[in-house]
Parts: C-alpha cells; sequence; structure tokens
C-alpha cells in the first residue's frame, strides 16, 4: 500500500505539490483547498476534515508561509478557516510534518512528537525561490514600464539572493543597473557583476534618474526623504515581506506609483515552486538517512 502524504492549506502551489507527490507514487490527499480546485483527472483525494486529512499520513505538508497571522493556517484557496490549534492537536502523531516559516511557537508546537522540516530556511529551496521571484519581478517590470529594459536606469535596495540573481538578469538585458547596500563586500559583489554601488544611507541623493527601483529589504528605508527625489513618472516593485522596504503613506502622498509583488513564485511559477518545494523535503530527509 502507497504511504499517504496529507497537503494542507496553501496556494496553487500546494495543489501542484499534491499532483507532484501522486506522480511520485505517494497515496496523497489534500485538505484546506475547496474540492471543486481539484481535477477529477487528478490521483488525489479529498478529507472532509483534519481528522480525515491525519489519519495514517506518515507526513503532512503545510503551506508557506504557514499562517499570516499566528491563529490561523494560510489557505487562500479555502472558503474554511482553519486553526492552528486544530492542526497541532490534529497532526499530533503525524512522524512527520514540513512547513514554511513557522514562527517560533508553531514550530515548537508542531516538533513536539514530529520531525519538523522548514522547508522555506533551507539554502537549496532559497535560491529556487529567489531565481523564481526574479522572474517574476522582471515579468512585472515589462507589463508596468512604458519602454524597454535595456537602457533603463535600474535600481536594487539589497544585495542578497534575490538581489543578486535580479543584477545578472538585469544586466543581460542591457539595464543600467544600480545596488544599493549596507555592506561594503556586498557593494563590491555588485560592481565585481557589473553594477554601480551606494551605500544604501546615501539612496536619496543617487535615486534621482531611476526608472525602475526593486526593493528587497524588508525593514523601510524608502521613505519620505528618498521619494522626493525618486522620478514621479517611475515604478517601485516591492519584493520584501511585510511591512517591506518602502513607507506606503509616503509613495502614496508623493504621487509614486508602487507595485506590492511579495510570493511571486506563487503567482508567476507555481508548478516550479511545488517541485522546489519538494526537492527541498526530501534532501532535508534524505540528509537524514529517513526514507519513507
Amino acid at each position: 500500500m502507497n504511504k499517504k502524504i496529507s497537503v494542507i492549506g496553501g496556494d496553487i502551489r500546494q495543489l501542484y505539490l499534491a499532483k507532484e507527490l501522486s506522480k511520485k507514487g505517494f497515496s496523497v490527499t489534500v485538505y484546506g483547498i475547496d474540492i471543486q480546485r481539484l481535477d477529477e483527472n487528478d490521483s488525489l483525494s479529498y478529507s472532509k476534515n483534519l481528522s480525515e486529512a491525519a489519519e495514517n499520513a506518515v507526513m503532512a505538508i503545510l503551506p508557506i508561509p504557514f499562517s499570516r497571522d499566528k491563529t490561523t493556517l494560510n489557505a487562500p484557496l479555502s472558503t474554511e478557516t482553519i486553526m492552528l490549534s486544530d492542526i497541532y492537536a490534529h497532526l499530533s502523531d503525524t512522524p512527520y510534518i514540513a512547513a514554511g516559516l513557522p514562527d517560533t511557537e508553531s514550530k515548537n508546537r508542531l516538533s513536539d512528537k514530529s520531525f519538523l522540516i522548514d522547508y522555506a530556511i533551507r539554502e537549496d529551496f532559497a535560491l529556487k525561490n529567489a531565481l523564481a521571484t526574479v522572474e517574476g519581478a522582471i515579468a512585472i517590470a515589462i507589463r508596468e514600464m512604458p519602454t524597454t529594459l535595456h537602457g533603463s536606469v535600474c535600481a536594487i535596495t539589497g544585495y542578497g539572493r534575490i538581489g543578486k540573481i535580479l543584477v545578472r538578469a538585469l544586466k543581460n538585458l542591457g539595464a543600467d543597473v544600480k545596488v544599493f547596500a549596507r555592506k561594503n563586500t556586498d557593494r563590491i559583489s555588485s560592481e565585481i557583476d557589473g553594477a554601480k554601488a551606494f551605500d544604501i544611507k546615501d539612496i536619496s541623493e543617487n535615486i534621482y534618474d531611476t526608472d525602475i527601483l526593486i526593493n528587497t529589504v524588508p525593514s523601510v528605508i524608502i521613505d519620505e526623504k528618498v521619494l522626493k527625489n525618486f522620478p514621479k513618472s517611475s515604478i517601485i516593485i516591492e519584493l520584501a515581506s511585510p511591512p517591506g522596504g518602502v513607507d506606503k503613506h509616503d509613495a502614496v502622498t508623493n504621487g509614486i506609483r508602487l507595485v506590492n509583488a511579495q510570493s511571486l513564485p506563487g503567482k508567476y511559477s507555481p508548478k516550479s515552486a511545488a517541485k522546489a518545494i519538494y526537492s527541498s523535503i526530501f534532501s532535508a530527509l534524505s540528509e537524514e538517512g529517513i526514507k519513507i
């Protein structure tokens, strides 16, 4: 008999993940995704409640992010509200649980009796997720800009995984790229990659000729002081998770077009994102010598 894996909650990535697991030979049930989302040709079963989903499951896979309010499960494809307290109660005997970015309390609760994999903090997932995020950001830039990226001045705030891939992608498209970063080593790395580098504290003096700014910093750095020097005809794409790096009130006050673009892999490449989740989870198990 094929081992049962329950996919619970989440966005379209979770549905693609359930299909991927089924292709790999697992018996897959979904819960927290409304039944009309399922294709009758998929070899998936639908659980009516958490108890049914958890019964005899060797693994439960929960969404990224695990929760947006620390009270309910992130389940945008379901009309039902799923309480985290119910998740903890019903999955307490599940041998393996995977979830994306649970908070400290949730991690403790989920790992009380189960082997917990936080796949979102793994480097293999983060790199693939960054690549998908960059592709989505470029798609938005092309859609929103009245000009080509080739020859445009593109500014990037932050130089982590996403920032690094953005620089290379934008340079390959012929853009003139600026990077604003706190660390001197990041500024040097960005210059090696072909960008013009600036200390992030000097952004207000060096943003005046920017056609598009892409923010990857998850704390507010683009405020009234910066925005008053930002061209009114230009665009800001916000990639960072809330609160983000752009003061939204100041953007509106200064007439700046701000595109909120968090969670792009789930919107632009959910099938690839699902494969990245699958790969990360089973790599984590393999590293521990676990085979299910």
